[in-house]
């Protein structure tokens, strides 16, 4: 199993540790219902240095990949980011990531880190000969600060003044010497930065960033915290509401496609996908009974199951138990009844509209 550099500032903080994608990383804290609200209320660091960091480097470089996933790269200037998919030629999603514009022959794709490996060498072997594809196993650590009190606790931290940096934005800044990147992208569903570092500065980085939060009410987070975020906020996970049998459309991810950009793998499924309404669309589903949908959960509007749940869970800004599911299109119509069988027991449910909480981001 895969650590992280941070593992030691992990135990140190008394976490729960646990295996994800191969790596041992921190599932809590003090508490996911806690650490969950306090990114809400204030900000929570997360450590995410499991994800992939790709590097795609060589005079083509832009192009190559440009082919490759479902977003233009030619118009994205430096210094900013963008979201992306990973298709396969059936459309089906291979991963979800970022990619962020270093310089005209230089790019970085971050990727899920269970499909990290994957993703670099199906990228390696469809860019042109000269182009160099690195995935920076082990060079690169990346913190996560996410909340309200994000870019003022950053500002606290290291002097930089973050605030004027757009969404999808990032800037380069030296720490001991050595090159941060630091973007204003997150996964929470709240305003917050990601810093992306060398890792023989993380634990300095990932100290200041706690001390200065510290009086501010910011506390380190765990997986379980960023779970219960993400699903609030209506964002996917690799494994659960996207795969390589899904596609954008069904996954209401057609805002990261650029049809009119020209060619990429993938396209001409998608298009075919456009021209026929959906089998079945991802919804939001809000429990009205006291139970917590789980993944592989069957889902239905009327007598009989119609979809499935692909994630679960309870949300303490709510306090509610939450679910993302696949309905058919018919039977995804926010406020309408439904039902979730858990445990052998119909649970009723109310269909809602995505996103749960809609903040920054």
């Amino acid at each position: 199993m895969m650590r992280t550099v941070l593992n030691g500032e992990h135990r140190r903080l008394g976490a729960t540790l646990v295996e994800f994608a191969g790596w041992e990383m921190p599932l809590s804290y003090t508490g996911i219902v806690a650490e969950a609200l306090a990114v809400r209320q204030a900000a929570g660091l997360f450590d995410v240095s499991h994800m992939g960091v790709i590097e795609v480097r060589g005079a083509s470089a832009r192009l190559d990949l440009e082919r490759l996933v479902t977003r233009a790269l030619h118009d994205l200037p430096e210094g900013r980011a963008r979201y992306a998919l990973l298709l396969n030629s059936r459309g089906g999603i291979l991963d979800d990531l970022f990619v962020y514009s270093l310089a005209p022959d230089c790019l970085w794709v971050v990727a899920n880190a269970a499909n990290a490996e994957r993703d670099c060498r199906w990228i390696a072997e469809r860019v042109n000969e000269g182009v160099q594809v690195t995935w920076r196993l082990g060079e690169i650590a990346i913190l996560a600060l996410q909340g309200p009190r994000a870019v003022a606790v950053a500002t606290a931290a290291t002097g930089l003044e973050f605030a004027p940096l757009r969404r999808f934005g990032f800037l380069r800044w030296s720490l001991e010497g050595q090159e941060v990147l630091t973007s204003r992208t997150g996964y929470t569903g709240e305003d917050g930065l990601e810093f992306f570092c060398p890792v023989g500065i993380a634990e300095t980085l990932w100290r200041r960033l706690l001390e200065a939060g510290h009086g501010a009410g910011v506390v380190p987070c765990g997986l379980g915290a960023r779970d219960v975020l993400r699903i609030e906020a209506g964002n996917v996970l690799y494994g659960h509401e996207i795969n390589e049998d899904t596609g954008p459309v069904e996954a209401n991810l057609m805002w990261a496609v650029d049809l009119a950009k020209g060619d990429f793998i993938g396209r001409e499924a998608v298009l075919n996908a456009c021209a026929v309404p959906p089998a079945r669309c991802l919804v939001g589903l809000a429990m009205e009974e006291r139970a917590i949908p789980r993944q592989g959960a069957p889902v239905g509007t009327d007598d009989a199951p119609t979809g499935v749940v692909t994630s679960g869970t309870f949300s303490p800004t709510l306090n509610q138990a939450i679910a993302l599911a696949y309905l058919p299109p018919a039977e995804a119509v926010p406020d309408r009844p439904a039902w979730i069988e858990l445990r052998g027991r119909r649970r009723q449910a109310r269909v809602t509209a995505l996103p749960f909480i809609r903040r920054h981001g």
